[in-house]
């Protein structure tokens, strides 16, 4: 039989754990999926540290895909953060570091694309508040398909050396929008 006593109980112990496992303060993630020719994605905090959560859990989050591997590994954005990030990273100089952001609208004030990033904006994406939007390194491209947008309030910072690709993989003469604004 639950009294008083116990309820009160078990609501504080309900709460401090919830106070102990969730972000109440902005944190920095790094992808810790890099299994070659893997995907996952993005909203599996197992594939984070920490386990916390996922980025845009809390404002003003970092999310970092840079793990230097010889392999080709795949984060699937498909539903909208709670929060804007502070920054995101992708890059892996060994190898590629893709982002798939699809059917959903993804904000961070920072864009930081380097060697081997791939960032894809599918159909349906928007990605958007980027204030400061940085390309460097090689081999680096980014995609934006039908029905995509990218929407950047920024000069556009790109490195000394930059090569890479802005390109959408659907049909020639098809793609989506850049406002460079």
């Amino acid at each position: 039989v639950m009294n008083f006593r116990n309820t009160s109980r078990m609501a504080f112990f309900i709460l401090g754990t919830l106070l102990l496992t969730s972000p109440l303060h902005a944190t920095t993630y790094t992808w810790t999926n890099t299994l070659g020719d893997v995907s996952d994605y993005w909203t599996n905090s197992a594939n984070w540290s920490p386990i916390t959560g996922t980025p845009g859990s809390a404002g003003g989050d970092n999310a970092y895909l840079t793990n230097a591997t010889g392999t080709t590994y795949t984060n699937i954005l498909d539903v909208t953060p709670v929060n804007a990030l502070a920054t995101l990273a992708i890059s892996n100089p060994t190898g590629q570091a893709w982002l798939r952001i699809t059917n959903c609208t993804f904000n961070t004030a920072t864009l930081n694309l380097s060697t081997g990033a791939r960032l894809v904006i599918d159909n349906g994406a928007v990605v958007t508040g980027i204030t400061s939007f940085g390309w460097t390194g090689t081999n680096g491209a980014l995609y934006i398909n039908t029905g995509g947008k990218l929407i950047t309030a920024a000069a556009l910072n790109w490195g000394n050396g930059f090569t890479g690709t802005v390109s959408a993989l659907v049909a020639a003469g098809q793609g989506g929008v850049w406002n460079a604004g």
